[in-house]
C-alpha cells in the first residue's frame, strides 16, 4: 500500500517485511520508519493531512479496526484508538487539527490532535464507508454501504443538512474548491454533479461502463477525474459535463 503527500515530494508504504516507511520520491531514499508497535493487523489505509505533516494509519480486520496518526516531524504518536467496523473511513479537517473516524453503528468519533483526545461524536448513517470534509472545514460528506443517500452534516452540530439521494451505492465523493457543487460516483456507472446549498443535481456525467467508484476535482475546479470498476479513468469539463479523454487505468481516489 502506497499514498503520496500532498506535495508529491515524498510517499508512505506499508508492507509486513518493513512495516510503515516514509520514502522521498525522487530516489525512494527512506526518509522515517514509524514504530507501530504491537499491532497484529495489515494496514488498510493511509492517508496524509492536508499539510503533509501528519499520517494516518488503519490497521484492520473484519472486525474492527486500529488507527494510529504520526505527527511526522517528531514522530510523535497523535491518536491511537481501536474502531469497530472494517471500512476505516476517516478524514482530516483542512486545517489539520482533527480527524474524524466513522464506527459500524454510524458514529463519526472526533479526535483533537493536539490535544490527543476524542472531543464530539455525532450519529449519522450505518455503516460509513466515506468520509470528506467541505473546503472551509464546516461541513461534512459521508456515503455508507447501506445508505444510497450521501449526507451532508454540520461539522459543528452534527445536524444532516442535506440527504443526496442515489439509485445505487455511492463511492468516495469529491467537492468543488468553490463548495458549490459535490461530486459524486455511483453504482450506476454514472457521476453526478450536486449543487448542495438547492439539493438538485446540476450534471450527469455518463461513460462509465461499470461502477464509478472515486472522483476528484483539481485544485482550480476546472477539472474533474472519475475512475471505476470498467478499469478507466476519465477527465471531464464540469461545467460543460463533456469528458475530454480518459486513460486506461485506475487511481485511488
Amino acid at each position: 500500500m502506497v499514498v503520496f503527500d500532498p506535495a508529491c515530494e515524498s510517499y508512505a508504504c506499508w508492507n509486513p517485511a518493513e512495516g510503515l516507511v516514509i520514502r522521498r520520491v525522487a530516489d525512494r531514499t527512506e526518509l522515517q520508519r514509524l514504530p507501530t508497535g504491537d499491532v497484529p493487523y495489515p494496514v488498510r489505509r493511509l492517508c496524509f493531512s492536508p499539510n503533509g505533516g501528519l499520517l494516518a494509519a488503519a490497521y484492520g480486520n473484519p472486525e474492527r479496526f486500529r488507527l494510529q496518526v504520526w505527527e511526522l516531524q517528531r514522530a510523535e504518536l497523535r491518536c491511537d484508538v481501536v474502531v469497530e467496523g472494517s471500512r476505516q473511513p476517516l478524514a482530516f479537517s483542512p486545517d489539520n487539527r482533527f480527524i474524524v473516524v466513522g464506527d459500524a453503528q454510524g458514529v463519526l468519533h472526533v479526535h483533537d490532535l493536539a490535544r490527543g483526545q476524542e472531543i464530539k461524536q455525532f450519529q449519522v448513517m450505518k455503516t460509513p464507508a466515506q468520509i470528506v470534509f467541505y473546503p472551509d472545514g464546516t461541513r461534512l460528506a459521508g456515503c455508507g454501504d447501506q445508505n444510497r443517500d450521501v449526507q451532508v452534516v454540520d461539522f459543528e452540530t452534527g445536524t444532516i443538512l442535506k440527504a443526496l439521494p442515489h439509485p445505487g451505492t455511492v463511492g468516495e465523493p469529491s467537492w468543488h474548491p468553490d463548495g458549490v457543487l459535490l461530486a459524486t460516483p455511483c453504482q450506476d456507472f454514472q457521476v453526478r454533479l450536486w449543487d448542495v446549498a438547492s439539493g438538485t443535481v446540476r450534471t450527469v456525467l455518463e461513460g462509465h461502463a461499470g461502477e464509478v467508484t472515486g472522483v476528484k476535482f483539481n485544485h482550480a475546479g476546472d477539472l474533474l477525474v472519475s475512475s471505476g470498476w470498467d478499469g478507466v479513468t476519465r477527465f471531464w469539463d464540469p461545467i460543460s459535463g463533456n469528458e475530454g479523454f480518459s486513460l486506461p487505468g485506475g487511481f485511488a481516489a
